[in-house]
């Protein structure tokens, strides 16, 4: 199980954004807690009525409102009873128990999860303290032994989620599903990070270009991607999906996140040292030497070609490093000095080419089809020996 904890301001727009979902037939209220009706009973009104009620009574606290997210694995498949008996005790070991609060589950994603909306202000005008800034997730506590969710363990990209596809799935829920998932798991300090981690499911997210309306506005719209990494279809607005994916959110977890990147740095340039003192037949042989330390080398501009700037996502500690953070000689005019028979697109994105391009020819059911594809993908192929530059 993977947890995410946020604070914001307004209570009013985070209950609106799951009861909007419940409206629509993408979420359902399961769990009511501290309120004086039944769940049956309550409607809107009488939810943030409550939740209002307690953030009145301490008005010097700014961000009383709290959201709890609660991701489970694909192979999970827990009652609503279930649901509601693992939120209850997750708020009762967070120190949340006596607070109200509501647990919604939602289906717009493709893995079992549940949202919990409560406040921290208690009924004798004290805060809660959760040792969480707006946009960060505290150490909270974890399912107790015999709980349905376990806690995901550090590992290559998450197995809960798949590459969107526009046209194949509704593109607002495609989206949200992924975004929701991403910012719980992963650690990243600017945009062309988390685009990183997106783009390996066909999202990115768009500030938009300098001097246009988005950008002077400091907004934030999210795209899909196509199979070489261009914009498709129309684009998301941040304020839409729900209040942690705006600019404004994501720049106060881009603070927080620089901090917990710095504890793992030294891991990463150490595992980059030894994968580029190496030397490659071709690029598969340099794909896997990566791909075993658990780490991706990406552009960082979706579509774009390395020499544009890399970015390293340490998926064994969720963390994503711009070459810049790291040191110079991680960044791109350096790798492509050291490495001169490495291409500028990304190692990934010409295999990726090239399993596609064999799983098209597969499906036409035709003899020797597939080679004959492969045939024709030069690049890679005929790609010269890969081996670093020794100088001196």
């Amino acid at each position: 199980m993977v947890a995410k904890v946020t604070v914001s301001k307004s209570i009013r727009s985070t209950l609106a954004y799951h009861e909007k979902k419940v409206h629509a037939g993408k979420a359902a209220c399961i769990h009511a807690s501290g309120f004086l009706r039944e769940l049956h009973r309550l409607d809107g009104k009488d939810k943030l009525l409550r939740f209002e009620q307690l953030i009145a009574l301490n008005k010097r606290t700014l961000h009383a409102a709290v959201h709890v997210s609660l991701n489970f694995a694909p192979g999970d498949h827990p009652s609503r009873e279930q649901l509601a008996r693992i939120g209850s005790g997750y708020m009762a070991k967070a120190g949340l128990g006596e607070q109200p609060f509501l647990i919604y589950e939602h289906y717009d994603a493709g893995h079992p999860h549940v949202h919990i909306v409560s406040v921290n202000i208690r009924a004798d005008r004290k805060r809660i303290s959760l040792n969480c800034r707006p946009g960060r997730q505290p150490g909270m506590p974890a399912p107790g032994p015999g709980e349905t969710g376990r806690l995901r363990e550090p590992g290559p990209p998450l197995p809960c989620l798949r590459k969107l596809h526009y046209g194949r799935s509704e593109t607002r829920r495609g989206i949200a599903g992924i975004l929701d998932t991403v910012l719980a798991t992963y650690r990243f300090s600017s945009l062309p990070e988390l685009n990183a981690v997106l783009g390996l499911y066909n999202v990115a997210a768009d500030g938009g270009k300098k001097g246009s309306r988005i950008f002077n506005s400091k907004g934030l719209v999210y795209r899909v991607l196509d199979e070489h990494g261009k914009y498709t279809g129309m684009p998301v607005k941040a304020s839409i999906l729900y209040p942690q994916a705006t600019l404004a959110s994501l720049e106060q977890r881009f603070l927080v996140n620089t901090q917990e990147k710095s504890a793992n740095e030294k891991r990463v340039r150490s595992k980059l040292d030894w994968i580029l003192g190496q030397a490659y037949g071709d690029l598969e042989h340099l794909e896997k030497a990566f791909q075993h330390e658990k780490i991706r080398m990406l552009p960082a501009r979706p579509g774009a070609t390395l020499s544009a700037g890399i970015v390293y996502v340490d998926h064994a500690t969720r963390c994503v490093y711009t070459a810049a953070e790291l040191g110079r000689k991680y960044t791109a005019p350096e790798i492509l000095v050291k490495f001169p028979g490495l291409p500028e697109r990304s190692l990934a994105e010409q295999l990726t080419e090239r399993n596609r391009l064999k799983e098209a020819s597969t499906r036409a059911d035709e003899p020797g089809a597939a080679d004959a594809v492969l045939r024709r993908w030069r690049p890679l192929a005929a790609s010269p020996s890969i081996e670093p530059v020794r100088r001196g």
